[in-house]
């Protein structure tokens, strides 16, 4: 089975975002209009796929992913519940690269880790996945399939006065635009085989204040009061990366790292591991495999 991510037919752009529009924000040390800063980051941004001992469902996805590189090595991100609530183990995540002859190949991670919090009142920030690969990875070059993100360098919504913040934006993958479609014989015109498409969305967020609904030790976000969307169901939202947008004091602008989305409500209410959390375990992770 093959799979591929495209995007969802998206309206016009929203009137509010126009002064975005003529933003340009550094990435990877290159300067991009606001308007492909979106494209830029989705490459990045992957439906977390898992290998399945079935000749016809080989693969299966569940939720949203970041890849990132941090300090010379490369992640996955995303939280444990994508696979806990799928009975899956670490073992069964693959990372989907092209092949030289065109095809899709299924990588396995080279160490995992499931994050523990050993304090009991702050045991709901253990929901979190990590996976890690090696540049070359059973013969291939997968490097550029992570994005190169500084976490100590760059900003996250605590270290921003809230009036800098031009926009919060969210890269998905809703489990309900997910899709399994026949692939067929060039020759008979038959099935052969099914792909799995999934189809990504962006989100247009908000800060907002704590609810009854929010869960401790998680930043509540809320679709954009301008931003008229309804997402539905927000299953597969979980894993999603939360990027925003700021202006210095000389308005340049900068991209920021929010943090990852774990729950979502059809009403358009978010909660997110906040990025310094991310921050904290990542500095972790990579002091005891150094």
């Amino acid at each position: 089975m093959n799979c591929r991510t495209t995007r969802m037919n998206n309206p016009e752009i929203p009137s509010f975002l126009a002064a975005v529009m003529k933003l340009s924000i550094q990435l990877n040390g290159i300067f991009v209009p606001f308007k492909r800063t979106i494209d830029t980051l989705q490459r990045f941004c992957r439906p977390l796929m898992f290998h399945n001992e079935d000749q016809l469902f080989d693969l299966s996805n569940s939720g949203s992913s970041l890849l990132f590189r941090l300090a010379g090595r490369n992640f996955i991100l995303c939280t444990r519940h994508q696979l806990t609530n799928q009975n899956r183990e670490p073992k069964d995540v693959v990372l989907i690269v092209d092949n030289s002859d065109g095809r899709k190949v299924a990588l396995t991670p080279n160490e995992t880790n499931f994050v523990e919090i050993m304090s009991p009142e702050q045991a709901t920030l253990s929901d979190i996945f990590i996976a890690e690969y090696a540049s070359i990875r059973n013969g291939r070059d997968v490097q550029s399939q992570f994005l190169s993100l500084d976490l100590n360098a760059m900003s996250n919504l605590r270290e921003i006065p809230p009036e800098q913040i031009v926009i919060i934006f969210a890269i998905g993958y809703p489990s309900r635009f997910s899709s399994f479609e026949p692939r067929l014989d060039d020759e008979e015109g038959l099935p052969k085989g099914l792909d799995i498409v999934s189809r990504w969305v962006k989100l247009y967020l908000e800060q907002t204040a704590p609810s009854a609904w929010d869960d401790e030790y998680r930043v509540p976000l809320t679709l954009h009061h301008k931003y008229q969307a309804v997402i539905g169901d927000p299953d597969g939202f979980s894993g999603s990366p939360a990027f925003f947008i700021y202006q210095d004091s000389q308005k340049n602008a900068h991209l920021g790292f929010a943090g990852m989305i774990t729950d979502a409500s059809k009403s358009g209410r978010f909660n997110i591991y906040e990025a310094a959390h991310i921050r904290t375990i990542m500095t972790d992770i990579i002091a005891k495999q150094a």
